[in-house]
C-alpha cells in the first residue's frame, strides 16, 4: 500500500503543475538533526540510560519543491528530497588499552543512520500583518535508500576510525510521517522569495532497535532487564528556502 501511495504522490507532483496557477520551483537546503521518540519502554532504567547517552545526529539535507497555488495566504507545495535520520551514542572508552583497536583513542561512537528519499505534501498559511510567517503542516512519504550501524573510535575531532559497519534493521522500506513547520520570510513581496524554516517530521510506524539492546546495552546492570522498546524516528531541520 505505501508503494502505491508514493506513486500517486509522484504523479500528483508532475501532473498538477498545469492545473493550478503556477508559483514556481524552489530549493531548500540546510541541516537536519535525527533523533527518536520512545513510545514504549518496559524498563525505566533502560529508558533513562538511553536518554542519558544518546544524542542527535546532524546531517545535511536538500529538497526541490514546487508551489502549486496561493490564495488568501494559503499555499500548497510538494517536493522531493534527501533526508537522513538516526542518532548516536558518543561516550568515553572505559579502558582504551584493553584492545589494540582502541589503544590511544578516547571516545567510542555507536552511530545509527537511515537515508531516505522524501516526498512531502504540505499546506501552509501566511500569518501576521506583514505576512512574514508561514505555518505549515502535512505528510511526507519516505522511501528507505539504505540504513547502517557504525562503530567508531575517536582520538579527537579530526581523527576517527571506523571499526565495524553492518546493516541496521530500521523497519519498513516505505514510511509515512507527520510534518509541521514554520518559515520566516526575509524578503516578503519580492519575486524571488528567501525564507528561514524550522521543520519537524515524526514517522508514524514504530520499530524496535534490537541491535542497540543486544550489542550496546547487553552487559553489567542491564543483564536480565527487559529492554523491549518501540521508537519512532524524528527529523528536526533548519533550512534555507529559496523560491525561484
Amino acid at each position: 500500500m505505501p508503494k502505491q501511495i508514493l506513486i500517486i504522490a509522484l504523479l500528483f507532483v508532475v501532473s498538477t503543475s498545469s492545473t493550478y496557477c503556477q508559483k514556481g520551483f524552489g530549493l531548500k537546503f540546510g541541516a537536519s538533526s535525527g533523533w527518536r521518540v520512545l513510545t514504549v519502554a518496559k524498563s525505566s532504567l533502560y529508558r533513562s540510560e538511553r536518554f542519558k547517552e544518546e544524542s542527535v545526529l546532524l546531517r545535511p539535507e536538500v529538497q526541490i519543491f514546487y508551489n502549486y497555488f496561493e490564495k488568501n495566504g494559503f499555499k500548497l507545495s510538494a517536493g522531493i528530497g534527501y533526508a537522513e535520520l538516526g542518532y548516536q551514542i558518543n561516550r568515553s572508552l572505559i579502558d582504551p588499552g584493553f584492545s589494540l583497536v582502541t589503544t590511544g583513542f578516547e571516545k567510542e561512537l555507536f552511530r545509527y543512520r537511515a537515508r531516505y528519499l522524501r516526498v512531502p505534501l504540505n499546506f501552509s498559511k501566511s500569518v501576521g500583518k506583514k505576512k512574514r510567517l508561514d505555518i505549515q503542516g502535512g505528510i511526507s512519504i519516505l522511501y528507505l535508500l539504505n540504513s547502517e550501524f557504525q562503530y567508531l573510535v575517536r582520538r579527537n575531532m579530526f581523527e576517527t576510525n571506523v571499526i565495524n559497519e553492518e546493516e541496521w534493521k530500521v523497519g519498513e522500506n516505505f514510511q509515512l510521517a507527520f510534518d509541521t513547520g514554520i518559515c520566516y520570510h526575509l524578503n516578503p513581496n519580492q519575486k524571488h522569495g528567501l525564507e528561514i524554516c524550522l521543520e519537524t517530521s515524526l514517522l508514524f510506524n514504530g520499530f524496535e532497535n534490537a541491535h542497540i539492546s543486544e550489542s550496546v546495552y547487553n552487559i553489567g546492570r542491564f543483564v536480565g532487564v527487559d529492554k523491549t522498546t518501540k521508537e519512532h524516528l524524528l527529523r528536526i531541520s533548519v533550512l534555507v528556502k529559496y523560491v525561484l
